[in-house]
């Protein structure tokens, strides 16, 4: 099977399970809200954002895993492929006992007057903490099996195994509403119990059908390989340390000096632009091991073709979703939420814009990893990556309003678009002149031609489902002729074109 038809092969199975749990995910959201309320709702945002805060140095280490397992299968050597799963999972296991204990030390002085939280719901945060702990754990230790499914690229795998998921959390969420308990600290104890099986499917299916799961870090461990991917992961490090401040700076901040009602605005934004953005995600996992596996076969070509075709794509396929949801944002939170948390509605536009322009260069990140060439790259992003939770608290401490801070990452991510493109050129040898015109003037371009037309059915009907209907059919239909006459290369239609004469083919054949 060719490059470009193992990529959508494996984006069509994301993208079913993208579709399937979608609805269940915003579906389990709402149910989450009305059984917790919005008080422990921001408050299980609180208390779960310390834990994401020092994930992303587990994060800066699951980068490396997939990026040599990758690697590694481009250069096709069985011993280094062993060497790395092995180095991997040690990694791993020291990363979950180092951010376990932080987050116990922790533990010990952030309910003690830190956090804004109701005297009343103290000791029910406390019993979630420890939940939210081993939670974290687990995460950590699926990183190594999580990245050997993606460097296989067995994506029907992590489809079926995100549909269960998905199904486990609304069972969860659907509990809360039928037991007559803490339902704080029964929700934390439940996903516990969902995160430690998924750990362990994980681990089984990757231990019975990839023959270098083969757990002997005494055989297989190699001190020059070890040292290789802890450097990489040492110089993601402080790239990791400032997305922890920046990402659970929010929280802190948003807590700090407008409450946990606020953090709810801020938890369920987030859950809607997390499930909009899995659209990007799905293209993106099935792409990534493809952009590993070039640099690791050193095929240039194929490399720099990949991200141009991938942030395009990605682009499209967000924008397509996001625009219409920006667009009939009110009427979906009507019928979506029967109590509407203040600001989440702002929040979640300003969220899907940053997010929106972050797909024209979201293939970027992954190219230059693969490349292993991150020093210079990760110093920059680590000291400017500060400036937007810097500006956001002195705007706070001079009384401007919440939506500031998400106008702030708004702008950075504006700057961010083109110092990315400045690196991709110096390490990737990228042509900054042809990303700018077949990627991102035509992306938006497109973008600004649809609007209009969105706007005016938006204004010219009356609120209903029909409307919303008529929006996002107009936003699909128009987004994919603009793409295929105008936004697309030939060598994208040909590839487009080819898949389709497959799929009819298929489809005769049974």
């Amino acid at each position: 099977m060719s490059t470009a038809k193992r990529v959508m092969v494996n984006s069509s199975f994301l993208y079913m399970k993208m579709i399937l749990t979608l609805f269940i995910s915003l579906y389990t959201t709402r149910v989450i809200l009305i059984a917790l309320g919005s008080s422990d709702f921001g408050l299980y945002t609180v208390i779960t954002g310390f834990t994401v805060m020092l994930t992303f140095f587990n994060a800066t280490l699951a980068a490396s895993s997939q990026r040599f397992m990758a690697v590694a299968q481009g250069e096709n050597i069985y011993t280094k492929q062993l060497s790395v799963f092995n180095i991997s999972i040690l990694l791993h296991i020291f990363a979950a006992l180092i951010i376990a204990l932080i987050l116990i030390i922790l533990g010990f002085y952030i309910f003690d007057g830190f956090l804004n939280i109701d005297t009343s719901r103290i000791e029910s945060a406390k019993i979630v903490y420890n939940f939210v702990i081993i939670t974290t754990v687990f995460s950590i230790l699926s990183v190594p099996f999580d990245a050997a499914v993606n460097a296989h690229e067995k994506m029907i795998f992590v489809a079926i195994l995100g549909f269960c998921e998905a199904i486990l959390k609304l069972t969860a969420a659907l509990i809360l509403t039928y037991l007559n308990m803490d339902k704080l600290i029964l929700y934390g104890g439940l996903l516990t119990i969902i995160s430690s099986l998924l750990f362990i499917s994980k681990a089984i299916y990757v231990s019975r059908n990839f023959k270098e799961a083969i757990f002997k870090p005494k055989t297989y461990y190699d001190k020059f390989l070890f040292k290789e991917m802890l450097t990489f992961s040492g110089w993601g490090f402080l790239t990791s340390t400032v997305s922890m401040v920046a990402g659970y700076g929010q929280n802190i901040l948003i807590n700090i000096y407008f409450g946990t009602a606020v953090n709810a605005a801020q938890g369920v934004a987030s859950q809607v632009v997390g499930q909009v953005g899995s659209i990007t995600n799905v293209f993106l996992t099935a792409l990534t091991p493809v952009i590993y596996k070039s640099e690791g076969a050193s095929n240039k070509t194929l490399l720099l073709q990949s991200i141009k075709s991938g942030s395009k794509i990605a682009f499209m396929s967000f924008a397509l979703i996001a625009v219409p949801i920006i667009i009939e944002m009110d009427f979906l939170f009507k019928f979506w939420l029967k109590t509407v948390p203040d600001y989440t509605i702002i929040f979640c536009r300003l969220l899907l814009v940053t997010y929106i322009l972050a797909q024209l260069t979201i293939t970027l990140n992954s190219a230059i990893s693969a490349t292993g060439r991150i020093k210079n790259f990760t110093i920059f992003f680590s000291i400017a990556g500060m400036t937007p939770i810097i500006v956001s608290f002195i705007l706070f401490i001079m009384g401007y309003d919440v939506t500031f801070l998400y106008i702030t990452y708004l702008v950075y991510e504006l700057f961010r678009l083109f110092f990315l493109l400045y690196f991709g050129k110096i390490i990737c040898g990228l042509s900054i002149r042809d990303y700018l015109s077949d990627v991102i003037f035509k992306c938006l371009f497109i973008t600004i031609l649809i609007l209009p037309v969105l706007f005016f059915i938006h204004y010219n009907m009356d609120e209903s489902f029909l409307r919303l209907g008529v929006v996002f059919l107009c936003s699909f239909t128009l987004n994919i002729i603009l793409y295929y006459f105008w936004g697309l290369s030939n060598r994208e239609k040909e590839i487009i074109t080819n898949l389709y004469q497959g799929a009819k083919l298929f489809l005769k054949k049974n």
